[in-house]
């Protein structure tokens, strides 16, 4: 029980980390695809929705 605790805990890290970590990157990929701000803020209130 306590190994599946555990594996369940990590998995909801990487989730919740990668989810995060996507949207400190979207300044970034708005300035090398040339995406507009509005479209990105857009784009990372669809990610944050999910």
């Amino acid at each position: 029980m306590k190994k599946e605790s555990a594996q369940v805990n990590l998995l909801h890290i990487l989730n919740d980390g990668l989810k995060a970590s996507l949207l400190l990157f979207l300044p970034f990929i708005a300035k090398e695809f040339m995406i507009s701000l509005t479209k990105i803020g857009v784009l990372g209130s669809a990610i944050n929705s999910l």
